[in-house]
């Protein structure tokens, strides 16, 4: 006799079908409507089991579901930042979305906030925060991406140089915040990074980063 309730036995066959391959990492899930019609269940047992499936982190959500994919991202950690994050990206075969851009000043600090999705989940968000007297003329004022990386541009288009103070990470429960821009359904990765730079005028400038990886989709390496 059958003990699991109907979600639980749609969220089983879902499984099945993705830890066989037919749906393999980045593949759209198919309708509530089809799984529905197909295996004799209610749309709201199916919309359950999706549930499920998008709570273990296996499918994205919203209106279109995607297949997730299980396997962590690497990224390599430099002594600047995470300089080779999008190139990281790209090498492992992910699927990197346009990120979404914030740019606010408060005071004398411009804070440009950065949250990127991968494999059409999201995965990581950053806030830097630089002098606006740095920051003010400069692609960092505006919220188009910069690829290569804020503290490269820094150096290579606008001349600076940086000293890095020592980065330090923390693996913990997400913040309310941190939350509700990345439900990570899980732990997350903090990267602290606090820097001085220097420019040929000798000017002197401090400039400050955090960035929030989903710790179950991330492995930092040197």
């Amino acid at each position: 006799m059958e003990t699991r309730y109907r979600h639980q036995r749609v969220s089983d066959r879902l499984r099945d079908r993705i830890a066989a391959g037919d749906l393999p990492p980045g593949a759209p899930m198919p309708s509530e409507r089809l799984l529905a019609e197909g295996w004799g269940f209610t749309r709201g047992t199916v919309r359950k089991a999706l549930k499920t499936l998008e709570s273990e982190g296996r499918i994205t959500s919203g209106p279109r579901r995607f297949v997730t994919d299980p396997k962590p991202i690497t990224l390599r950690a430099s002594a600047h930042e995470t300089l080779t994050l999008i190139e990281d990206i790209a090498r492992g075969g992910h699927v990197l979305d346009p990120p979404e851009i914030r740019v606010k000043i408060e005071g004398d600090t411009l804070i440009r906030e950065v949250r990127r999705r991968v494999d059409r989940q999201w995965h990581n968000w950053a806030q830097w925060r630089f002098p606006v007297a740095v920051a003010m003329g400069t692609r960092l004022q505006y919220e188009a991406d910069i690829e290569q990386g804020s503290i490269r541009y820094l150096e290579e288009g606008l001349g600076w140089t940086v000293i890095q103070e020592t980065p330090y990470y923390d693996f913990r429960a997400p913040t309310p915040r941190e939350a509700m821009l990345l439900n990570p359904q899980g732990w997350v990765v903090a990267e602290h990074r606090a820097g001085v730079m220097t420019n040929p005028e000798r000017e002197t400038q401090r400039f400050g980063a955090l960035r929030i990886l989903v710790a179950a989709r991330t492995r930092l390496v040197p």
